[in-house]
């Protein structure tokens, strides 16, 4: 059985919950100190005075949520339980895994929930509801899940580490070898993709690509040597 998850309408309100709260709280005093003494509603007043102190508060969480929703646009995620298989679907590529090419699921949270080793509680800030999830590959890549698609308390996966931090922004610099490693599976995902599109080509339409490889996209030309190879095999 298949489940999917991508970005939905109730995450974006969990996560910016804590902000909606503090709008409103701090709509209402601002409301409340004016009645008080008086007067009317000024919005204006409103404007120049509460709202740059209410902006600077909860800019950081405005910031997470940007970067969050950027990193989840478009992205899938689809969990097979039965066959052990995930599938991410990212920038339009499929990527397609079993379970056992998982070398760790780590849990970004934000300090408000406890730890589990020392039970301390944490402090109270409006981008604490954020978090991720980053799904680490044997191939060197790795996919970053965020809590706008996902329940990142339940995931879909058993949990290998979890890091509290004051500020979980997506760490997104790779390592050298992942980006190489990133680079070799687009290469490879193309290379699969011509062999399906040339597989019923003539061997000497094969041989004309790479007569003239350097019309043709790379990926192509090696799709067209290993259909040859293959035939030559047989």
């Amino acid at each position: 059985m298949e489940k999917t998850y991508r970005t939905k309408l109730i995450f974006h309100i969990k996560s910016l919950k804590f902000v909606l709260i503090s709008s409103g709280v701090s709509f209402g005093v601002f409301y409340l100190i004016l009645t008080s003494q008086q007067q009317s509603f000024n919005l204006n007043a409103f404007l120049l005075g509460a709202l740059p102190l209410l902006l600077m508060f909860i800019a950081p969480a405005m910031y997470l949520h940007l970067t969050y929703y950027i990193k989840t646009f478009g992205q899938k995620l689809i969990v097979n339980e039965s066959q052990n298989k995930l599938t991410v679907i990212e920038h339009g590529r499929r990527h397609c895994y079993n379970y056992s090419s998982i070398i760790s699921i780590e849990q970004h949270l934000g300090l408000n929930y406890r730890n589990r080793i020392d039970r301390l509680g944490r402090r109270f800030t409006p981008w604490t509801p954020y978090g991720y999830i980053t799904i680490k590959l044997d191939n060197g890549l790795r996919f970053q899940l965020t809590c706008l698609m996902i329940d990142i308390q339940n995931p879909p996966f058993v949990i290998t580490h979890t890091y509290f931090r004051f500020f979980p922004y997506l760490k997104i610099q790779k390592e050298i070898s992942e980006k190489r490693a990133a680079v070799t599976q687009n290469f490879e995902n193309e290379v699969s993709h011509y062999k399906a599109t040339f597989k019923n080509h003539t061997t000497r339409q094969l041989k004309e690509k790479l007569d003239n490889a350097k019309s043709y996209n790379k990926a192509s030309v090696e799709a067209s040597k290993q259909l040859l190879r293959n035939r030559e095999a047989e």
